[in-house]
């Protein structure tokens, strides 16, 4: 819906008025108030089995229904924006409250997550000194409710979220992907602090092997 939104707001033009692209568009607001995309969960970003509430699945809801809603063209129920702001308010500063209890996966939270970045862009759905908040918790770590410190910022970029499996070593080191310091540098660039914008380009092409930059590293 937001991309969408963000054609038509720039003049290109991707709804066909006299197709079936109305009805489309408006039949997925319609889906996202029949799942109550603010109260209930999917699987999120990494689409693994967590299946929680999640507020950068909700920011990306509510965004889209933001933008979309500026063309005047669809019916968007009132209460679509108070359930996504009130899912997304819940949450914040977490990725989740919830806890994953998945029997293929460790018991874990979701407490932050590098899927986050993407409320402050390109979503931009979250407040600058929210924004500063969750980038603070994602480098610098926090204490989780119950008590162990989180921090996912390491060697070679960030892990996506705390206690993840995906290509962990043997001995129990999490893999880290470089793509989020891209994410950081891109952020702090719409800020205009293009010193630590510079400073997160250059951890991110210092990854870089054979003319690219790796999706993790292990």
């Amino acid at each position: 819906l937001s991309l969408v939104a963000r054609f038509e707001q720039k003049g290109i033009a991707v709804i066909n008025r006299h197709s079936s692209d109305i009805q489309l568009i408006q039949d997925i607001i319609f889906y996202l108030g029949t799942v109550r995309y603010g109260l209930f969960g999917d699987l999120g970003q990494w689409e693994e089995g967590c299946h929680m509430r999640r507020s950068s699945s909700i920011g990306a809801c509510l965004k889209g229904l933001i933008e979309i809603d500026k063309l005047g063209l669809f019916f968007i129920p009132y209460h679509l924006f108070d359930d996504g702001c009130g899912g997304l308010n819940y949450h914040l500063p977490y990725e989740s409250k919830d806890s994953c209890n998945n029997d293929n996966h460790p018991p874990h939270s979701h407490c932050c997550d590098t899927a986050q970045l993407n409320k402050i862009w390109p979503q931009d759905i979250v407040s600058r000194p929210m924004a500063n908040d969750i980038i603070r918790r994602l480098c610098d770590g926090h204490h989780a409710s119950f008590g162990v410190f989180h921090c996912l910022q390491g060697p070679n970029g960030f892990s996506r979220y705390p206690n993840d499996t995906f290509f962990r070593s043997h001995n129990n080191i999490p893999a880290y992907w470089p793509k989020a310091l891209f994410r950081l540098s891109t952020i702090q660039s719409h800020w205009g602090e293009y010193e630590w914008a510079a400073h997160w380009f250059g951890k991110g092409t210092g990854e870089m092997k054979d003319h690219g930059v790796p999706e993790l590293v292990e």
